[in-house]
């Protein structure tokens, strides 16, 4: 009411653009996109970028709370927030801003029943050293673009963030989920790809599932790293993580199995038929 009364007053004065901002805002926070809009779009001057920003998100609202958005209204507001990123200089306050924008729009192509994976590496490449200073969005950003290249098959640039993904902390909670399904599509990409991509994934898988076993891992876990390991010929070290399960599970037929064909591969054949 009384930034209303003030625009009522004072609406052509040199501080009004700033008003119908934070009125635009209040509404927006409120749920009353509807309504903060008309404020945003008479926003000039220092606070037009944030004003567009907010029109944004109140559009990206607007089609994430619709069960039906259809492909095209979502490359809609995509589109128009890749704008917003190309168009606004990531300088001073607005480079949060706009690697908001550009994260807002990573989050939006993500998602839905055909999620566009070109289009999130796009927004999220580099990001951290475009927006250096946009530290809050760093890891969702990281995470985005990994789920994003296993998804593309870019074995290299997968290499790359999966190993900042592991060095960024504990394996818990979401980053635990993020990383069993990054696993998951890795080893099934190393199944179906044809020489030497299927290897390539295999490691990577590897890597991923190191990094669960770590942080502990569950036996189902650690015979697929075993397995992997074999995969991707260290017959070695297949054997000794089999012999680790059957440490504390000397019944696993699972892991008797695999060191026998482990110790075999490695030219040991007494060992290998004692494992049976």
């Amino acid at each position: 009411n009384g930034l209303r009364a003030y625009l009522e007053r004072f609406g052509t004065t040199d501080a009004a653009s700033e008003v119908h901002y934070r009125l635009g805002e209040v509404l927006r926070v409120q749920g009353q996109c509807a309504k903060a809009l008309p404020e945003y779009a008479r926003v000039t001057g220092g606070y037009a970028s944030r004003a567009r920003l907010g029109g944004l998100e109140c559009r990206v609202a607007e089609i994430t709370s619709k069960t039906t958005a259809t492909a095209d209204e979502r490359r809609a507001v995509v589109g128009a927030l890749r704008a917003f990123v190309q168009e606004t200089p990531a300088r001073g306050e607005d480079e949060g801003r706009v690697a908001e924008g550009a994260l807002l729009a990573a989050l939006l192509a993500a998602k839905g029943p055909a999620p566009d994976h070109a289009t999130v590496v796009e927004l999220t490449d580099a990001f951290e050293r475009k927006y250096p200073a946009a530290t809050t969005y760093h890891t969702q950003a990281l995470e985005l673009r990994l789920r994003a290249r296993v998804a593309l098959g870019r074995s290299t640039e997968v290499a790359n963030d999966l190993a900042t993904f592991v060095k960024a902390g504990t394996v818990a909670g979401d980053r635990r989920k993020l990383l069993v399904q990054v696993t998951h599509d890795l080893a099934a990409q190393a199944e179906r790809m044809a020489d030497p991509n299927a290897l390539v994934a295999a490691g990577l898988a590897r890597t991923a599932l190191t990094a669960l076993v770590a942080d502990g891992g569950s036996e189902a876990e650690r015979l697929q790293l075993a397995d992997l390991t074999q995969k991707t010929g260290d017959a070695v070290g297949a054997r000794q993580l089999y012999d680790a399960i059957l440490a504390s599970n000397g019944s696993s037929q699972e892991a008797l199995r695999g060191a026998a064909r482990a110790a075999a591969t490695a030219g040991d054949r007494g060992a290998a038929i004692g494992y049976w």
